[in-house]
């Protein structure tokens, strides 16, 4: 993700527009950015004042999953590879009383290194087949 233009750039369109040295479109051209940039500079500075850059993306708030329910789901892995993620969800609601959706497990559960593997030879079920999650030997980084 690119950084925030510098706020020395951003001060000197907006002088130029209180000077009137343009419109914003030319002002854009002039310095090399989007009109909706010079829009939403000068809308800040009429708004707050300075036109310093406001948080960029990611998540601002605290994950439902924290460390230690983490924990609770790899140790419950190790000990029922056979889960299903309906059934972690389950679990991890009555443990910590949160509710999290079957996606949101699904992706934790991929974070914590663990893929699902089928097992021949075991007792069969669900559908004839035993499926499994197994620890990836190297969590994958932020793929999906």
């Amino acid at each position: 993700m690119a950084s925030p233009y510098p706020q020395a750039l951003r001060k000197r369109v907006i002088t130029a527009y209180e000077n009137g040295e343009g419109s914003f479109r030319e002002l854009a051209e002039r310095y090399g950015v989007g009109v909706a940039s010079v829009n939403r500079w000068i809308a800040l500075r009429r708004r707050n004042g300075n036109v310093v850059p406001l948080p960029m993306g990611g998540a601002r708030h605290q994950p439902k999953i924290n460390e230690e329910g983490r924990a609770f789901l790899v140790a419950t892995l190790e000990e029922v590879p056979d889960s299903s993620i309906p059934e972690l969800v389950k679990g991890y609601e009555e443990t910590f009383g949160v509710s999290v959706s079957a996606e949101t497990m699904r992706l934790t559960v991929r974070a914590l290194g663990y893929t699902k593997k089928k097992r021949f030879g075991e007792p069969q079920h669900r559908g004839g087949l035993t499926w499994c999650w197994t620890a990836r030997s190297s969590p994958k980084s932020n793929q999906r």
